[in-house]
């Protein structure tokens, strides 16, 4: 790249990065897309690494989540619970950026200063992520470690667990 190209990539990167009043200009159903869909591909690439690590957690053998019964390497293995997963961190970036565009615009109404309406929208959004998030990552390790679909194991906690 052209030292011109380079600047005009830095320019855009800080123009980008110091918009801080972004979810509040974008309407509710685009802040949710917008969670959704950046959810859902961080899921869809560190899926292996959760994977591992929640087997290591667990201290289950590397084998049980990674290789089929003959010991062979099995992505259908690894993957197992993507759509779970991908509905945990796209629902709840969905939630959070909802709820937080949504904050911050009442916030900003109130007269508050730009960092109170960004810190304030932002704990705000969390905090409304936090149950629906909670429910789908338990959902997500279940199908983990014991197969299942999408809507059997919410329905096979509830069963055995009330």
């Amino acid at each position: 790249p052209t030292p011109r190209a380079n600047r005009q990539r830095v320019e855009w990167v800080s123009r980008v990065m110091s918009d801080r009043e972004a979810l509040q200009r974008l309407s509710g159903g685009e802040n949710c897309l917008l969670g959704m869909v950046t959810g859902v591909m961080a899921k869809s690439c560190n899926y292996p690494f959760l994977v591992w690590k929640n087997t290591q957690q667990q201290g289950l053998p590397i084998s049980t989540t990674w290789t089929t019964a003959k010991g062979s390497f099995s992505p259908l293995q690894v993957y197992r619970g993507l759509p779970m997963a991908c509905m945990n961190l796209g629902g709840t970036n969905a939630v959070q950026f909802g709820a937080t565009g949504f904050f911050q615009k009442l916030l900003a109404g109130s007269g508050m200063g730009q960092d109170g309406v960004q810190v304030g929208g932002a704990f705000l959004g969390g905090l409304a992520s936090g149950i629906p998030c909670s429910i789908w990552e338990l959902c997500m390790i279940q199908q983990q470690r014991f197969g299942g679909s999408t809507l059997g194991t919410p329905a096979r906690i509830v069963q055995e667990h009330g």
